[in-house]
């Protein structure tokens, strides 16, 4: 039977903001409300339990905050998904552009800095009985899976706050290529000290040209970062695997990427499942597994030699 539910409208095209409308709501903003809408900068995508954790506070009072943030327009909803046994993912509280304008002018930003906001929804959104615009057609769902994951593992592990040592999805710049083309790569997290950088990826696609893109280009910048530390650098690449059905695959098609090019960092994984279920004082490390260069390399061409002895060749 066809579905008698009247579609969501599109979205109209975006108004052009003006510097006086952005310069009330930042002074509008003064106080807390500033400093929630602060969480959206680097991560620009929360749910309700995960500020109610970041906050420490309650989720009535979360979901108070993020609407009054919805009701100055600095930040868009997108109603849950709906499963088939009738349970319901949480709403995605998204920064819009008028926040994204806000927080650049807040910031100081130039021109080449300048935050900018996601393009999460398709559809206008309808007024709920609050009086609060529910948006209910996503435009990127497998994106939305991949920023809630970075959320729930940066919230849980507290890497958020800027005394943790973790930095979220900074700008990793190196040199790349025969003719050292300036170049960068922008990690979902990374730590930095002296001689070691550590990067943290969330995982989930069985894409295999992302995979060995993502691969190559990390092989690229631990290479150019060791060459000019002039002593013994070491860099990290972890996976947190999500998705059940896939990490298998996944985590075997990164394996590969990693092991058909020459060793230059240190590979290991976890799943975000393990991690969430951990105590977060515990830290990422204790949860990872470590991928063994050679001994998977070893593996990949055994398993090749025996595809090619099947086939005659």
């Amino acid at each position: 039977m066809a579905s008698t539910a009247r579609p969501s409208p599109p979205a109209p095209p975006s108004p052009r903001l003006r510097a006086a409308d952005v310069r009330a709501t930042l002074a509008a903003l003064a106080g807390q409300p500033l400093e929630d809408l602060l969480c959206f900068r680097r991560l620009k995508k929360w749910t309700v339990p995960c500020f109610a954790d970041y906050w420490n506070t309650s989720e009535d009072t979360a979901r108070r905050a993020l609407r009054d943030l919805c009701a100055a327009g600095v930040i868009g909803c997108l109603q849950g998904a709906v499963h088939g046994r009738g349970g319901r993912e949480p709403d995605l509280y998204f920064l819009t552009r008028l926040g994204a304008r806000v927080l650049t002018r807040h910031l100081g930003l130039g021109p080449n800095e300048e935050i900018r906001a996601p393009t999460v929804a398709l559809d206008a959104g309808e007024v709920t009985k609050g009086g609060l615009t529910k948006h209910k057609v996503a435009a990127k769902p497998g994106q939305d899976a991949h920023d809630l994951a970075c959320l729930e593992l940066a919230v849980h592990l507290g890497w958020l706050p800027a005394d943790s040592g973790w930095r979220t999805r900074e700008a990793l710049h190196y040199a790349a290529g025969h003719d050292r083309h300036a170049a960068l790569l922008v990690p979902d997290f990374y730590r930095r000290t002296k001689d070691r950088l550590w990067c943290v990826e969330v995982e989930g696609t069985t894409e295999a040209k992302h995979i060995r893109a993502k691969h190559r280009r990390y092989r690229a910048l631990f290479a150019d970062w060791a060459r000019d530390a002039g002593y013994d650098f070491r860099g990290h690449l972890t996976l947190v695997l999500t998705g059940e059905a896939t990490r298998e695959p996944v985590r075997r098609l990164h394996e590969r990427a990693y092991v058909t090019q020459d060793y230059a960092y240190w590979l290991s994984w976890t799943t975000l499942d393990a991690v969430l279920d951990g105590d977060w004082e515990q830290g990422l490390l204790p949860h990872c597994s470590d991928v063994g260069f050679y001994e998977v390399r070893d593996w990949w061409r055994e398993h090749l030699d025996r595809q090619l002895r099947a086939l005659g060749r």
